[in-house]
């Protein structure tokens, strides 16, 4: 590829960034009154009652099996007790960014159901693994891995014609996707992801974990969380969870292991966790689709 013709593509892709969707108000401002050592719980509730819609989502959220509480939920000023204001900020960020996303074109190439199962997935092994770690800011680990992807979902919804050939190299020349993205277009999802959580003003670590799931040592301050996600996205991919958009499964970053100093023993004790934890996210997925 010429300099002019990936100079072109990633105007392109930038541009794309650019037109899409900021995130709703409400998150902006969720974020400002949580780092507020003084906002209460009820301040944090009339702040998304603010959106109805939004609101019928968090209380349908908070009342899933993927929370598990023994007794209904019914308000705003409840959940956001119940849960934290960072787990409560974690799923409005989650739910806004499904419907950022919810009205792209059908393509026979690409089953965004599968991407978001996989997606799904890798958040479920990120939280079980952060969990069994010891790691304390699991539903981190969880957005982490569910958004760990989300370049690609740009590229399918936004610039067609390069995805389709993207899908059409993964086939034909039996590549990992990040492969063929980098011949099509001179950079990869990771990249486009990290411009997209900049676009957002998504916290740091997810931007890192964003942009260096495929490389964690390379991550400047969370190499740790970015480790996490990595296996999760290749533990998925083994467990045939959804689709990451080819059939192969990467080679693992042994600095990953490293970092975190498990070993193959300690993934393999995850799996049943897993099993039980996936089944509580697809009930999790139709609600916020």
């Amino acid at each position: 590829m010429s300099d002019v013709d990936f100079n072109e593509k990633l105007k392109r892709i930038l541009s794309s960034i650019t037109d899409l969707s900021t995130l709703p108000g409400i998150a902006d401002n969720l974020t400002q009154l949580i780092e507020n050592p003084k906002t209460s719980a009820v301040t944090v509730g009339d702040s998304i009652r603010m959106d109805p819609a939004l609101t019928s989502k968090v209380l349908k959220l908070v009342n899933s099996a993927f929370y598990g509480f023994p007794r209904k939920i019914n308000t705003l000023s409840q959940a956001v007790v119940i849960l934290g204001f960072n787990n409560i900020k974690n799923i409005i960020l989650t739910a806004s960014i499904f419907n950022i996303f919810s009205d792209g074109k059908a393509c026979l190439s690409f089953n965004v159901e599968k991407f978001w199962e996989h997606s799904m997935g890798c958040g479920v092994v990120s939280k079980v693994m952060t969990k069994r770690l010891g790691i304390t800011k699991y539903e981190e680990a969880f957005i982490g891995g569910l958004l760990h992807d989300i370049g690609r979902l740009l590229l399918f919804q936004y610039l067609r014609d390069e995805f389709e050939e993207i899908i059409k190299r993964v086939g034909e020349k039996d590549i990992l996707i990040s492969e063929a993205e980098r011949e099509v277009l001179g950079i990869d999802h990771s990249f486009i992801g990290k411009k997209l959580g900049e676009h957002w003003n998504l916290p740091p670590v997810l931007e890192e974990v964003i942009e260096f799931h495929h490389d964690p040592k390379s991550a400047l301050d969370n190499s740790r969380m970015a480790s996490v996600v990595h296996l999760a996205d290749i533990i998925t991919r083994a467990l045939g969870l959804g689709s990451g958009g080819d059939e192969k499964i990467p080679v693992i970053d042994e600095t990953a292991m490293e970092l975190l100093d498990i070993d193959l023993s300690f993934i393999e004790k995850l799996l049943p966790e897993v099993d039980e934890e996936m089944d509580k996210a697809r009930e999790l997925l139709s609600l916020i689709d």
